[in-house]
């Protein structure tokens, strides 16, 4: 029998597997985990002197052990928060983006370049920015038409003007493709 590698040495996998262990490596994938380790170790030593003794060769391979199970739970906890599992047996749900997520910011701008205009063309109906800005914030036509000083119907009626008046101009400006679509 010749001479074994350092990295078969049973006390140094001894040593990796209970780094891993240690670091949160489920049980499971133990075995893979610490194959994974010597490949690391041997990729990590091209171009560079090997260690001189057992103990060095140890030290080097928990080191890269404890560094690889710390960057694999960063890993698990990223993929835990943002819901990505992996692989599963289930469907991908596949359905189309909110209308709003959609657009383009630069398409925004225009149509928002669009609606300024016609605020300084006065254009738009009477307190018509308080009403897009309070319907923005998702108030109640009654909270705006109390806090005008004005009925509900007529809070109703300048917003539907307003959208009325700004679907138009949209239209004319040849930007209708940027609309959003009713439904």
């Amino acid at each position: 029998m010749g001479p074994t590698h350092p990295l078969d040495d049973k006390k140094l996998l001894g040593s990796v597997r209970y780094v891993l262990r240690r670091n949160g490596i489920p049980a499971m994938y133990l075995a893979d985990t610490v194959r994974e380790i010597v490949v690391l170790t041997l990729d990590y030593l091209v171009g560079k002197e090997a260690p001189a003794d057992p103990k060095e060769w140890t030290a080097l391979a928990c080191r890269i052990a404890r560094n690889h199970a710390i960057s694999e739970l960063r890993k698990r906890k990223t993929r835990e928060k943002y819901g990505d599992v992996g692989l599963t047996d289930q469907e991908d749900s596949i359905e189309p983006l909110p209308k709003d997520e959609c657009r383009d910011p630069l398409d925004q701008r225009r149509l928002i370049g669009v609606l300024e205009e016609q605020f300084r063309e006065g254009e738009m109906a009477a307190d018509g920015e308080v009403i897009l800005d309070s319907v923005a914030a998702g108030d109640s036509h009654e909270e705006i038409a109390s806090e005008l000083g004005i009925t509900r119907a007529a809070v109703k009626k300048r917003l539907a003007r307003m959208r009325e008046t700004f679907a138009e101009r949209v239209e004319k400006e040849g930007m209708s493709h940027l609309k959003r679509e009713k439904g």
